[in-house]
């Protein structure tokens, strides 16, 4: 009996001992390692020069987060749009009875511009026949090797479709050309077309990406118009094209079935719920396989949503309604807004003035009644909102205000 219980007590103290020492070493060499990271995050950037920026950068993870910041080389602490810095400008034109700045108008107009008209869920299907056709004409757009002598100079393969476009991202409109080959796609920045007015669109660079660092191509909306496509690749960047001339983005769509293999171009014949369907997410998300967030990152994507348009920036819904309790409790349905509804219609007193405006505006062809005369997401909310992160920052300065801090 004494063998045994000193065989037992002896296994049960080795075993501790052994936990112990494990969870002692394992803590020790996490101490360590963040001692010696941190020790060395402060030798690196103690080589940084004084004063130096950082921007977000625009590369994502598996979840479509931007985690990390580079150096932003261009950067400055904008003193230029103070008024402070401005002696000459003391005071809001507005504040001094002067007209405001015709360019900040016209900017703003097209930042909140935008009619809500209702619509039937089948009419906001995007479908391949639905695609609008850019009205603009220029015959420099048209594919023939001796009108585009641009493109044979710059592509030295065989091209089957050429067209001009606008890179959209947060340098703002680059104007170029997309040039489609068996091998990949070619952009071709416009350098005639870059505003020096708009500073962060100068260093726009060419850009090619071979078919085997394409991921997906989808198809997206821009100004309204379904006349765009965003590119995703293997590095985790993406980017957001308009396509200019008319029946070209049909043309674009049918040509980029040559250089990427089906499962990268398969979105471009599905529609968002199509892909809904068949994506799987919806299942993995039920099993608690995905979490909340790379769900809502997911439907933000297939239905047209990216980081490069801020007037289609990513959306999450608004959930919870009680924000004044020291604690709740998420197993209650009371804490919950009511998803039935939009968020102008949970207050009934704003929707009784809301429901009162609509009814007293009558019916004009060229203003049609309306409910909400904002949307929640657009240019102006996101830079609101992400003013202090560059390059929202300069974006702000450069295409919302005409360089003034104006929040």
């Amino acid at each position: 009996t004494d063998g045994r219980t000193d065989g037992r007590t002896d296994g049960r103290t080795d075993g501790r001992m052994d936990g112990w020492m494990d969870g002692w070493m394992d803590g020790w060499i996490d101490g360590w390692m963040d001692e010696w990271m941190d020790g060395w995050v402060s030798a690196e950037c103690s080589k940084l020069p004084d004063g130096a920026f950082w921007k977000l950068d625009p590369t994502e993870n598996s979840m479509r987060m931007h985690l990390k910041l580079k150096r932003n080389y261009a950067g400055s602490q904008h003193k230029e749009a103070s008024l402070s810095q401005r002696p000459q400008n003391l005071g809001s034109p507005r504040a001094a009875g002067k007209p405001p700045r015709p360019e900040s108008d016209e900017n703003l107009m097209m930042a909140l511009s935008g009619k809500l008209v209702p619509q039937k869920p089948e009419d906001m299907e995007l479908k391949l026949e639905d695609f609008e056709d850019n009205e603009v004409a220029d015959d420099w757009m048209m594919l023939d090797p001796e009108k585009n002598p641009q493109d044979t100079a710059n592509v030295h393969e065989v091209i089957t479709f050429a067209t001009a476009c606008e890179m959209i991202n947060l340098k703002g409109v680059i104007k170029g050309r997309l040039i489609v080959t068996a091998n990949g796609v070619h952009f071709f920045v416009d350098q005639s077309g870059l505003d020096p007015k708009k500073p962060s669109t100068l260093s726009s660079k060419n850009d090619s990406w071979p078919a085997g660092s394409v991921l997906s191509v989808q198809k997206r909306r821009y100004l309204l118009r379904r006349n765009a496509i965003e590119i995703f690749t293997a590095d985790r960047r993406n980017y957001l094209f308009n396509i200019i001339g008319k029946g070209h983005m049909k043309k674009l769509l049918k040509a980029l079935e040559t250089p990427f293999p089906g499962n990268c171009v398969e979105s471009l014949k599905l529609t968002p719920s199509d892909l809904l369907k068949s994506g799987g997410k919806t299942q993995q998300w039920q099993r608690r396989e995905i979490s909340n967030f790379e769900y809502l990152m997911y439907l933000n994507t297939i239905a047209g949503r990216s980081f490069n348009d801020l007037t289609q920036y990513p959306v999450f819904p608004w959930v919870l309604k009680d924000y004044e309790s020291a604690t709740i409790d998420l197993t209650d349905p009371n804490v919950y807004r009511d998803l039935s509804l939009p968020m102008g219609a949970l207050n009934p007193k704003r929707l009784e003035q809301l429901l009162e405006r609509y009814h007293a505006m009558g019916d004009d062809d060229r203003t049609p009644a309306f409910l909400y005369g904002s949307h929640y997401s657009s240019l102006g909310v996101v830079l609101h909102f992400m003013l202090r992160v560059e390059p929202y920052a300069t974006h702000f300065l450069e295409n919302l205000q005409s360089g003034r801090w104006d929040v």
